[in-house]
């Protein structure tokens, strides 16, 4: 029994420094990483419009919904053809079978050349036809629930999910686990993403001035969630890399803590942008006045405080990323819903049909640019990205990182006109029960797997087997719709 025990707690802390004291990658393999799954989403959704059976496909797809087993036949065929496409490539990369920058480039010569044949059939067809486009994108784009917000979320989910369990395994490069304090790894940007993507969706339920119904919920189920996980990773002993967020502190609690104070300050949807600037610089500003070096230290006191230090420390960094984030998503989203008037607009006008939805891309655009260029001169003049801290680069990094991602589904929704992934769609829709299946699925094969002794080939069969299941189950009950999930 007592060898038993001291090989379990062998185990544990091989597993624990397996997953510490990592110094990251470039930001632009990072990027490669994460392009490959809009990119080939794009390709998979243009391939039909560059054919010629694209029309009889049309028909088929709408005879289909009044068909239920046609139905359902349809979604488990592109179910299919989405995995192949979406989730082996980037299980692939991120598992040290392909090149990612090899990989991303090449799917990108593709998809750029099918964007360019594209634009060139819109910009050359008849105005009436430009019109019924303009139209179609305007309805794509503006609605109010549009399809390629949800992708976005979806796919950073999906990514999400995949690294979570991929980290354990020696396949996985270490270049792109969490950085242990300078630096960018892959699940860096994992963990700001999913305050980021909440921010840029997010409802304005929490400009009322009091605390709502919804807000309550949920608060409370991320806390019960960060306080089952504290429970359970002590009650059986798992492992558990302190530097990230303390002792006790976790993710859930974070976002949590996001979800109340957002709530409980109850600003206006036009203060958060410029609050998000001011709590980012003071943040910045104290870190940089000694604060940093208190987070990055090894030392810790007694204190709950020290224990939880790094949790605590980067709080309010998550905060202001999710006000900043939020205060763009609230610019975009009242220019974007807006579209199908403006359309019509310019064609009574006599203006170009396309010119308000490619205006609404540009600024776009222009966002992200800005976001980037801020991003490197934070870089050059303040600090390396530090997502232990949370500090000012690592929030710019996060936003630009997303903004860009957002860009590549909507500009892609503008040219295929139609949403491009059923998979990513469902990731979205159950958001927090997918995540919470992913962490228990990660635990349960860490229990029963030596994930340090698995062949490599025997990783990838694990990771492709544990995505296909949480994708599957992310498709179950299309049409049933949480408030929990989709505010996540």
């Amino acid at each position: 029994m007592l060898i038993a025990l001291a090989n379990n707690v062998s185990s544990k802390a091989a597993k624990e420094s397996f997953v510490s004291g990592h110094t990251g990658t470039s930001l632009r393999e990072i990027n490669a990483i994460i392009w490959i799954v809009p990119l080939a989403a794009f390709l998979l959704a243009a391939i039909p419009q560059l054919s010629k059976w694209h029309d009889r496909a049309t028909q088929m797809s709408q005879c289909s919904v009044e068909n239920p087993s046609r139905s359902f036949l349809r979604k488990a065929i592109a179910w299919s053809l989405e995995t192949c496409v979406l989730v082996l490539p980037q299980i692939a990369v991120m598992m040290g079978v392909m090149p990612p920058e090899l990989c991303a480039a090449s799917i990108a010569a593709l998809a750029c050349s099918a964007a360019i044949v594209l634009i060139i059939r819109i910009l050359s067809s008849k105005g009436e036809y430009q019109s019924q486009v303009a139209q179609k994108a305007a309805i794509l784009i503006g609605s109010r629930q549009a399809s390629f917000m949800s992708e976005y979320r979806g796919a950073m989910m999906m990514s999400t999910c995949i690294a979570i369990l991929a980290v354990d395994f020696h396949a996985f490069p270490r270049r792109f686990a969490k950085v242990e304090n300078f630096g960018s790894g892959l699940m860096d940007i994992g963990v700001g993403s999913f305050v980021a993507a909440s921010g840029l969706v997010a409802s304005g339920s929490t400009s009322r001035g009091r605390w709502s119904t919804t807000s309550a919920v949920h608060c409370l189920a991320l806390l019960a969630l960060g306080l089952a996980r504290l429970v359970t990773t002590r009650s059986l002993d798992y492992q558990l890399a302190v530097g990230e967020y303390g002792q006790h502190w976790n993710f859930f609690l974070t976002l949590a803590a996001v979800k109340a104070l957002t709530a409980a300050a109850a600003m206006p949807r036009d203060l958060w942008l410029p609050a998000g600037v001011m709590l980012a610089t003071t943040h910045q500003a104290a870190l940089s006045s000694g604060l940093l070096d208190i987070s990055h230290s090894p030392h810790r006191g007694p204190s709950l405080i020290s224990l939880n230090k790094e949790g605590l420390i980067s709080l309010p960094g998550y905060w202001a990323l999710h006000l900043i984030t939020a205060g763009i998503g609230a610019h975009l989203n009242a220019t974007r819903v807006t579209l199908s008037k403006a359309v019509n607009r310019a064609a009574k006008q006599g203006r170009h049909p396309l010119r308000p939805v490619a205006s609404w891309v540009l600024r776009l655009l222009i966002t992200t640019t800005v976001a980037w260029s801020a991003l490197w001169i934070s870089l050059a003049f303040i600090s390396p990205i530090s997502r232990r801290a949370c500090n000012l680069p690592y929030i710019l990094w996060t936003l630009a990182f997303n903004l860009q991602v957002l860009l590549l589904f909507a500009g892609a929704a503008v040219l295929v006109l139609s949403p491009t992934s059923q998979l990513f769609a469902g990731f979205n829709r159950h958001m927090l029960p997918v995540f919470l299946g992913a962490n228990l699925l990660t635990g349960c094969v860490n229990m029963m797997v030596d994930t340090l002794s698995a062949s490599d080939w025997t990783a990838r069969l694990i990771v492709m087997v544990y995505t296909l299941v949480l994708s599957s189950a992310s498709q179950l009950e299309w049409q049933t719709k949480t408030a929990i999930t989709s505010e996540l």
